[in-house]
């Protein structure tokens, strides 16, 4: 019987169906398709059963189906047609997804609005073309879809530190910065332009570099200078200046305690937008009206990552919000002492002092794994690039060696020093792509690391170590290296070593330990690029680690070092090229 009124339905239909016009019938037959089109794409987004999805009886709650671009253009292009049927607590209309969500206040503007919109012939003026649009009911109430996940924001927000106050600024003085920031030059990363003011802004690392000051403040942000000062008073001396379009998005971060002083503010113009803040198994979007100042410290500056999540729309009060251009000055000061957070578990100086404390004596940490083997073979080209010509001291102390006697370069980068004759020269290095580069050249090397040189003791009549052993993260490390070139060296041999000195004038240094920015040029990049491009300078940023040493340091690790009978006695010690150095001579106890 069932088979049968299915059957006398079907006969039905395709009776009435072929009356209408071949035009008609086209049309309808097209229409059918995208419909069940759209219906299959609200099933494989949502992922729910269609009892759950879709409903045959009336309800306030409506899908759309087969929009345009769900872009802001449809939105309003949808909005004053449905509104005429009554009234509208949530429309969803999506960016990059070409269904949408109505709800109404009762069921029969709902029905109104069904019955009206599921025939062919009522078109609605989308771009490029005008199209009909389908609705389908749906039991789903506007929270439990699917579509709003994660977009969803509030005007205020529970993090501890986190202010945020609105209209800070005039739309006049909005108005005012805007036009003169698109006067000057906007600098192209990845997935944004910036412009930086009184220190650039090293992206990777989150800090900046003290030693290379950027564009002085502008006049025209004096007045927003003078504002911030009178309440927090803070003389800002660092301008970052963002600017996203649609889509843009930065990565849930911390800034970096050490750099920067507690107090960061922000000042946002043009767009709305939604800042998500993370910490643990909480998240929190606020969103962040145009003109508003937002201001992070305590626990929202230290503990709480912060993101600009990747799409285009945020939902506010159940209704969306699309982003435009927006622009962002974040202000922050530099901070000249180390930091004395009371978080040590999120700062980075306490988080590199516990991964120092936990390492074994003897064996490399992640430090060095990460900011110096992994980091040197990736910039090894152009590191390289950069290390063409000798230091005259280094090449001087390797003149004064006896002709053919054996000379071990630990650490030998490209290879610099192991040309040039009488001497029998050999390098060896941990970065397998520079000693690519050194044996391109000829020269005589071999993988080690200095930490465990795989080298008989008393084989090498001379050694030297130039601007390597600052690159270890441990006392215990950095004298096991100066041990292994004991080790190697022959009775009476004499041995080179430079490092970092905390006391150069190229570079300013808060702590002892820190992380040094090399700008790789992407045209060195063989890899997926893993950081921040800054198109503009074309460079990915890379950190090294350093321990920089006061004057003395150098002298006190050497005479500690021990093996077996002998040890090291200094020659001469001195200050060259911002590194303290030492001649130290093989002796017996």
């Amino acid at each position: 019987v069932t088979q049968l009124s299915v059957w006398v339905l079907m006969k039905s239909f395709l009776k009435n169906f072929m009356k209408k016009p071949k035009k008609v019938r086209i049309a309808l037959k097209h229409y059918y398709k995208k419909r069940q089109r759209g219906l299959e794409f609200i099933r494989s987004y949502e992922k729910k059963p269609d009892n759950r999805l879709f409903s045959e009886s009336p309800s306030p709650f409506l899908f759309l189906l087969h929009l345009s671009n769900g872009d802001e253009h449809d939105y309003h292009t949808v909005l004053p047609f449905l509104s005429q049927f009554g009234t509208i607590s949530n429309l969803i209309v999506v960016p990059g997804i070409n269904y949408g969500y109505i709800a109404f206040t009762d069921t029969e503007s709902a029905a109104q609005a069904h019955e009206t919109f599921n025939q062919v012939t009522t078109k609605l003026p989308f771009q490029p073309k005008p199209h009909p649009i389908a609705l389908q009911y749906t039991p789903l109430h506007f929270h439990e879809l699917k579509l709003i996940e994660g977009a969803t924001c509030d005007l205020q927000v529970p993090v501890n530190g986190l202010t945020k106050i609105n209209e800070y600024i005039s739309q006049e003085y909005e108005e005012l910065i805007v036009e003169e920031l698109d006067k000057n030059k906007w600098e192209a990363l990845t997935n944004r332009r910036v412009q930086h003011y009184g220190f650039d802004f090293v992206y990777g690392a989150n800090n900046v570099n003290p030693d290379e000051p950027s564009k002085s403040m502008p006049e025209w942000i004096q007045p927003l200078l003078d504002q911030l000062y009178e309440k927090y008073n803070l003389h800002f001396d660092q301008l970052t200046v963002n600017e996203y379009l649609p889509g843009n998005s930065i990565p849930p971060h911390i800034d970096s305690h050490s750099p920067f002083e507690e107090t960061i503010a922000a000042v946002s113009l043009l767009s709305p937008i939604a800042m998500l803040f993370r910490k643990d198994n909480q998240d929190h979007n606020l969103f962040i009206e145009p003109r508003s100042l937002v201001v992070m410290e305590d626990e929202a500056r230290y503990t709480w990552k912060h993101a600009i999540t990747q799409r285009k729309y945020d939902i506010l009060n159940g209704n969306v919000v699309f982003r435009n251009r927006r622009i962002s000055l974040t202000f922050r000061k530099l901070r000249n002492k180390p930091c004395e957070c009371r978080f040590p578990e999120y700062c980075d100086r306490n988080t590199l002092s516990k991964t120092l404390e936990n390492s074994d004596v003897k064996k490399p940490t992640n430090i060095e794994k990460e900011f110096v083997y992994e980091t040197y073979d990736k910039i090894a080209p152009h590191f390289s690039n950069t290390r063409y010509k000798p230091w005259p001291k280094v090449e001087e102390f390797l003149r004064s060696q006896p002709p053919y006697c054996l000379v071990l370069d630990i650490g030998c980068g490209n290879g610099k020093y192991l040309a040039g004759d009488p001497l029998c020269r050999i390098g060896t290095d941990r970065s397998k792509n520079l000693l690519g580069i050194c044996s391109e050249r000829g020269f005589s090397t071999f993988t080690a690391d200095c930490l465990d040189l795989p080298v008989r003791e008393h084989t090498f009549d001379v050694c030297i170590s130039i601007a390597v052993i600052h690159h270890l993260s441990t006392d215990s490390l950095r004298l096991q290296a100066v041990t292994e070139i004991l080790r190697v060296l022959a009775p009476g041999g004499s041995a080179l070593i430079y490092v970092w000195a905390k006391e150069q004038t190229e570079r300013s240094f808060a702590e002892q330990d820190c992380f040094v920015p090399w700008h790789l040029n992407v045209k060195y990049e063989d890899g997926e690029v893993s950081g921040e491009v800054a198109q503009e300078k074309q460079a990915v940023v890379y950190k090294r680690f350093y321990h920089v040493f006061v004057k003395g340091e150098l002298e006190k690790l050497v005479v500690s070092a021990n093996s077996g009978n002998y040890k090291f006695q200094i020659l001469q010690s001195y200050f060259d090229r911002s590194n303290w150095c030492v001649i130290a001579k093989k002796v017996s106890k």
